[in-house]
């Protein structure tokens, strides 16, 4: 019987190490592929995890995502004060030459004077000034091309412009050129972003003639989106039955569709000023380390679940302070089941999983919790080193 015990002892024991090492290396990929996709177009975040909170933590894990409805992007005033602080944070960045910082100030707030440094006239284009565009010298030598006051050149425009200068001229000119059709077509995101949030009549509810008057008001897609959401809040924080959280899914569901309408329009205009902004850099500025993203709560979430699951991956897989490591790890797992409990009364979460109470978050836990009473470090793993190191000097010191 005693070999028996010993046999399945050993045994358990494995299997326990095992459990670990797993648990161990399936937070450490998971931290590190999260970590390299901050370098992609589509960063790893939890904002759609903790926006999608449901039970009795809802709003503590909604708040940590910062704007969890994409209000902000629809407020014209805090998008303004975002993209002033962006400006900022990329002038400094990428250490912006003089002229690159009034690039990109018309960029963002657009000019009626689009110009470019050039410091000659190309030779096959003195005394013939294309139509559209003006060179003007300056007395000290130099000068800048730009575009005809209230012209409009299209992309077949600059095409022609290029078409004048022969392949021996001097790559200066055809920068120059890209450079301005660049800032063209490319001018005013600010004047966009106004026209989006606080013009279009579908967006606003107000029709105006061409001189301005309000010709019709109605409700906009803005206010219909704010006043569905707060009718969803009022109603979620009165539902205590299955019958009345089910008629809330139709609800949420609406509000969903006004906020896909809406929110990601807002954001591809940023993002495109963001591209565009990127073209105004030197080869040896966009060789430069990225702009890191601007610090905002949900920033400073998904960096700590990213570093939190490396660190704690590691420590469980060399066997280093194990049982810290997994009382860590369960807390942290736990944060991730109360986002959305398979409770009674609860709405179901996001995804295709059927759970009642337990599911995959909580066994985690529950494993996690095992290994922190159990010295699976000692076993296999540096704790056992420095477990033996230390118990052999206390042999050395009772003998």
């Amino acid at each position: 019987m005693s070999r028996d015990l010993k046999r399945i002892s050993i045994i358990a024991g494995f299997f326990l190490v095992t459990l670990r090492l797993c648990i161990g290396w399936q937070f450490l990929y998971e931290g590190l592929w999260k970590y390299r996709t901050q370098e992609t177009a589509s960063p790893w975040t939890a904002a759609g995890y903790l926006t999608n909170a449901v039970g009795p933590f809802r709003d503590v894990f909604r708040d940590m995502a910062g704007d969890p409805d994409g209000l902000n992007w629809l407020n014209y005033n805090a998008m303004v004060d975002r993209w002033e602080a962006w400006q900022e944070d990329f002038t400094s960045h990428y250490n912006l030459s003089e002229e690159q910082q009034q690039e990109l100030d018309q960029l963002i707030n657009g000019s009626d004077d689009f110009s470019v440094e050039l410091n000659d006239w190309p030779v096959e284009l003195k005394g013939n000034d294309p139509k559209y565009f003006i060179y003007r010298a300056d007395l000290n030598g130099g000068g800048r091309l730009a575009i005809v006051k209230d012209a409009q050149p299209d992309a077949a425009r600059f095409g022609s412009l290029r078409k004048y200068i022969t392949k021996k001229a001097a790559p200066e000119f055809h920068e120059a050129v890209d450079k301005l059709q660049r800032m063209f077509e490319n001018d005013a995101y600010l004047a966009r972003l106004t026209a989006l949030l606080k013009e279009d009549p579908e967006w606003t509810g107000i029709v105006k003639d061409a001189e301005g008057n309000i010709l019709e008001e109605r409700v906009g897609k803005v206010d219909l989106y704010r006043t569905k959401l707060a009718a969803y809040e009022e109603e979620l924080a009165k539902a205590d039955q299955d019958f009345e959280h089910e008629h809330l899914k139709k609800k949420w569901s609406e509000v969903q569709d006004l906020k896909k309408e809406l929110v990601p329009a807002v954001k591809s205009l940023e993002t495109d000023m963001k591209v565009a902004a990127l073209g105004l850099l030197t080869e040896e500025q966009q060789a430069m380390p990225r702009m890191p993203p601007q610090r905002t709560p949900i920033h400073t979430i998904d960096m700590l679940t990213i570093w939190a699951l490396i660190i704690l991956g590691i420590l469980l897989l060399s066997g280093f302070l194990t049982r810290f490591a997994a009382l860590a790890g369960a807390g942290m797992v736990l944060s991730f089941y109360l986002v959305a409990p398979p409770w009674p009364g609860v709405p179901a979460g996001l995804g295709p999983e059927h759970a009642f109470v337990v599911n995959k978050n909580l066994i985690e836990v529950v494993a996690l919790l095992a290994l922190t009473f159990l010295p699976t470090g000692t076993w296999f793993g540096v704790d056992g080193i420095f477990y033996r190191l230390f118990h052999r000097n206390d042999e050395q010191t009772a003998s």
